[in-house]
């Protein structure tokens, strides 16, 4: 009988919610909800990943008080979340932007049209 070989077996991904104190992670922007309030939450089942890339330009560190948020690309979201959508999902502590021209896509297109 056929074996299946390891490099076709799915690897088991790493959610949000399971991220040890002092792990940092990248995940994408669709992972974050804002409600009307402005309060933002994240998505604790979502994929991380442990670098970041175009598509993951939310890099989120947990401390023991929480989640913090870096903003390493332009993106906007709209203020509009029922809080009943989140109430199972990881409130952000904190959020800084810190833009990467390597990952955030507006100053890549930015730097193109200079060429």
């Amino acid at each position: 009988m056929a074996k299946l070989p390891p490099s076709l077996i799915t690897k088991q991904t790493l959610e949000l919610q399971s991220i040890a104190v002092g792990d940092t992670v990248f995940v994408q922007p669709s992972a974050m909800r804002v409600t009307s309030e402005m309060d933002m939450y994240l998505n604790p089942t979502v994929d991380c990943k442990g670098e970041k890339s175009i598509l993951h330009v939310l890099k989120v560190t947990r401390r023991l008080d929480g989640f913090y948020l870096t903003l390493l690309g332009h993106w906007t979201w709209t203020p509009e979340t029922p809080i009943d959508n989140v109430k199972n999902w990881l409130p952000v502590a904190s959020v800084v932007e810190d833009y990467d021209p390597e990952v955030d896509i507006k100053t890549r297109h930015n730097r193109k049209e200079r060429e």
